[in-house]
Order: C-alpha cells, then structure tokens, then sequence
C-alpha cells in the first residue's frame, strides 16, 4: 500500500508509491444528498419577480442589470461546482488531493477558511450529511443555493420598505447593497425575497471620473455575489458574520459566496475577507491572530417575533483577487 507524506506546498498528500506496484483501488464516494443540478432558466424580470420600475435609482432598466446578474451567479457557481465535483471524482480515482488535482486557491480556501481537512481522504469519501465536514458537503451547499437561483423565482425589490413596521429605513444605512428578511426562528422568512438599494447598480460618485469608471468594471462580479449571499441567507437562514465574530464554514452566507469568488478569480473586498476567517481546525497556518469559531445560526440571540435584517456591503476599488496555480486536467 502506499504511504502519504505533505506535500511540499503546505497541502495536500504526497503519494511515495514503490516502483511496480499496483495503483490503489478505487475509494467509495457517496453521492447521496447531493442535489442534481436543475436546467438553469433565464430571469424574467415580469411583475411576478421584479419590483423596480424603469428610472429606479436613475437606471433605466433594473430588470435588466438583476438579469445578467443572475445569469453571472449562475456561472459562477457551475465553475465552483464542477470544480469540486471533477476534484473529488479524481481523488476517489486514487490521486492525490492535492496540486495538479485541486487549484491552489481551492485547496487552501478548503482547509484554511472552511475548515474541510483535505489531507484526510474521509472527507473526500464521507458523504455530504456524514458528520465530518466534507467535500460532499460542500458540494451540496453550493448546489442548493445554485439551483434555488436558477430556478429563477426569486422576487427583487427596489426601494423596499422595512422588514418590521417602524425601522427605519435599511438602505439608508452607510455601504449596504442588499438585504434580506430573516426570521430568527426560520418559520416564517421570506423565501424567494431580495430587497436591493441604490448601491447594488452603481456606486455613489462622479460618473465621469476615472475611479467610478473603474470600479463599475469590477460591479458585474460584485453584483453577482450579492445575488449569491443574499440566497444563501434565504436557503438556509443562516446568521450574518463579521469580522469580529467571522464564519469558517460553507453554512456562512460569507464564506459561501467568498468561496465561489476566490475559486472563480472575482475580486473579493478584502475589508471584508475577515467575515469569513481562517481557522486551525485542520492544524496550524501562518495568520497575524487567533480566530474565534462561529457557528452559522442565531443561537440563544434569536427574537422569535422581530425579523433580523442581514445585509450585504461590499466596496469594489479596494478589492482583491487570489490567484495560484490552477488544476491540471487529466
């Protein structure tokens, strides 16, 4: 049998194989739990599923600017997906999980923000309800959220009102893109309902200087993952993170969609990078401080009358890109 070693990388094994023998069997890798991917429909921004009139924000066409949106989610999250899923079919072929089999970028956002131990190959073989947080877990999550989006019955919201009677009003508030209506106790959350501010289709400032013009370049890949953070939200009720309290599982609406951008090569805010931070779970990595665990959920905080407002802000002209070497087909 062969035996592992680190590979000199910092993840994944080594196979150290003696020369004639045979390759190692096959592993068995469970696909149960694991959704199938639905025919992608495209947006129809009809009254059913768009309230935002033409001149909304000063655009002239929101449906429009939420279409390629989703459709650029969409995308997204068909690479993520296929990514994974072509990944782990070759580790439960016998490869090595590690490079050329996963990017750089996959493997480290796996192990150091995810907290899915790839070295150890039960996380590959481990189904995606197994209680080990697995690849097949990962699988499924990003699955669920990329199918309920290219279901396309999700219903967007321009100017909306409060989630609770009374509150002032939410875009209002400094940086905020997008948000959702959640209910703590996930009995009665909206499912299918996206409320959008003025930030989600263009940034503030002079549309004739050269920093709008280049952060509207990077707002289609922003756009994008609002769309995909805000489902995430709705999917699975899932609390916001911050940098204070970060997630470092794919349950969090941040690493989710954090996830999908660094393995997609779309910029990512680095201001808030920290909302889903590294974690030690699977051994020690080189970070300027502790992170402390959070879980995706409400906990002992959760108001059973009140909905929570989770939002969504980003800040395009300091964002950043992660790169390394990519798979290498076989």
């Amino acid at each position: 049998m062969p035996s592992y070693g680190y590979a000199p990388y910092g993840y994944g094994y080594a196979p150290q194989m003696t020369f004639g023998q045979p390759p190692p069997a096959p592993l068995k890798c469970p696909t149960t739990g694991i959704p199938t991917l639905v025919t992608a429909k495209e947006y129809t921004p009809t009254p059913k599923f768009l309230m935002c009139p033409s001149g909304t924000y000063g655009v002239s066409n929101p449906g429009e600017v939420i279409k390629k949106a989703v459709a650029r989610a969409i995308d997204m999250l068909d690479y993520s997906i296929a990514d994974l899923t072509t990944s782990r079919a070759r580790v439960c072929a016998g490869e090595p999980p590690a490079w050329p089999v996963l990017s750089d970028v996959t493997g480290i956002w796996l192990k150091t923000h995810l907290g899915v131990c790839i070295e150890d190959l039960r996380v590959w073989t481990a189904g995606s309800l197994d209680p080990i947080r697995s690849v097949a877990e990962v699988i499924r999550r990003l699955t669920n959220i990329r199918n309920l989006i290219a279901s396309n019955v999700t219903l967007y919201i321009c100017n909306p009102a409060p989630c609770n009677p009374g509150d002032p009003s939410v875009c209002a508030r400094p940086g905020v893109w997008a948000y959702t209506c959640i209910d703590p106790t996930c009995t009665r959350t909206e499912p299918t309902v996206v409320r959008l501010c003025a930030l989600f289709f263009r940034p503030d400032g002079d549309p004739a200087s050269d920093e709008f013009k280049k952060t509207m370049a990077l707002y289609p890949e922003f756009q994008a993952r609002v769309i995909i953070h805000e489902t995430s939200h709705l999917y699975y009720c899932s609390a916001d993170t911050t940098a204070e309290k970060p997630g470092f599982t794919i349950g969090a609406a941040e690493c989710l969609s954090q996830y999908v951008a660094a393995t997609n090569g779309s910029p990512i805010d680095p201001g808030f990078e920290g909302q889903c931070g590294e974690t030690t779970v699977c051994g020690p990595i080189a970070s300027s401080g502790s992170v402390t665990p959070a879980m995706a959920g409400f906990g002992a905080v959760a108001q059973a009358r009140r909905l929570i407002v989770l939002t969504t802000k980003f800040r395009p002209k300091t964002s950043v890109r992660f790169t390394g070497r990519k798979a290498v087909p076989r």
